[in-house]
């Protein structure tokens, strides 16, 4: 799933400092419980809870994790 600023991306955070394709969420193949962010060269970068994802790297996520693309935050929750 892809998230970006604009365009032909499923998730859109329309806000300046998200890049048009700022970053992936992909789920393992041996496991669907786990979920990884993969950074696409944003400008102003993608952290988990404070850290930089590296450009073009992946940074695995757990419940309660604090994801931010550019200066927008969001917190990874189980829905039922």
């Amino acid at each position: 799933m892809e998230v970006g600023r604009e365009g032909d991306v499923e998730v859109t955070i329309p806000a300046p400092t998200v890049s048009k394709r700022h970053a992936l969420f992909r789920c393992s193949k041996e496991s669907s419980s786990e979920l990884t962010v993969i950074d696409l060269e944003s400008t102003n970068g993608t952290y988990i809870n404070g850290k930089e994802v590296e450009s073009m790297a992946s940074g695995k996520l757990r419940l309660g994790d604090k994801i931010t693309f550019g200066d927008v935050s969001y917190t990874l929750e189980q829905v039922d």
